[in-house]
């Protein structure tokens, strides 16, 4: 990525990528690239505005043992193999942190939006938001409050379904982490008891953080609460799965 391209305020990226991931029932195989283009928003300090394209292929392999417990949408992929995604996505920013590593002020305003198949082609139709807002305040000596909700939406057309990668599983760490919860276990679950991810998730993070050595190692007290579902009425405040710790 070269967020100057050319000595101009035009950000351009590429992407060529082969993943594997081992997850709960299956392997998932993906061969791919994807391309990124953008540009700062003048109508809106610190905002930017970019546009990607992607196209790549997935595999979908039930774990030895997962037989069992592979859903009939996942035994269907096995059965298939191969299969092409071909999307586009916009996303518009808004970055006011003073610090990338170790924020103390600002705030950071995130908006996805994702869509596949359709006249694009490809084998998946489905289409995507995630909005993510974040807030930092100083309080006193270097004690910082950071403060973030994210939202999740994501819904199939053309009589396609949303493939099972694309759905929301939330706890664990990383994007969807609701600490305190291992990976990948909170959201809807099949007849199986098995966690099949959400077509709908929200997510409350708030931590009180001190910089321990300059600002790359950080220690804190956390506060996550979350929860992923399939429709948006089945939301309920009181049953979100919570975890605190340092």
């Amino acid at each position: 990525t070269n967020p100057y391209f050319r000595d101009t305020n035009i950000l351009v990226g590429l992407d060529f990528y082969h993943t594997t991931s081992e997850l709960t029932t299956y392997k998932l195989q993906k061969n791919g690239a994807s391309l990124r283009l953008g540009k700062p928003l003048t109508i809106l300090n610190y905002s930017k505005l970019v546009m990607g394209y992607s196209l790549y292929s997935k595999k979908y392999d039930i774990l030895s043992g997962q037989e069992d417990y592979a859903t009939d949408t996942l035994i269907e992929y096995d059965e298939i193999g191969w299969q092409n995604t071909s999307s586009v996505s916009i996303t518009v920013s808004r970055d006011t942190r003073d610090n990338v590593f170790f924020p103390t002020t600002g705030s950071n305003f995130t908006v996805y939006n994702e869509i596949a198949g359709g006249p694009l082609q490809g084998d998946f139709s489905y289409y995507k938001q995630i909005a993510q807002a974040s807030w930092y305040t100083k309080t006193f000596w270097k004690l910082v409050l950071r403060t973030k909700w994210r939202f999740g939406y994501v819904e199939d057309y053309n009589n396609s379904i949303v493939p099972p990668d694309e759905r929301f599983y939330l706890g664990g760490v990383g994007t969807d982490s609701v600490r305190g919860y291992a990976d990948r276990s909170i959201g809807p679950v099949d007849e199986n008891g098995n966690v099949t991810g959400g077509y709908r998730s929200i997510i409350f993070s708030s931590e009180y953080a001190a910089p321990l050595a300059g600002d790359q190692i950080v220690g804190l007290l956390f506060f996550d609460a979350g929860d992923s579902y399939n429709k948006l009425e089945e939301f309920n405040l009181w049953e979100f799965k919570s975890g605190a710790g340092a």
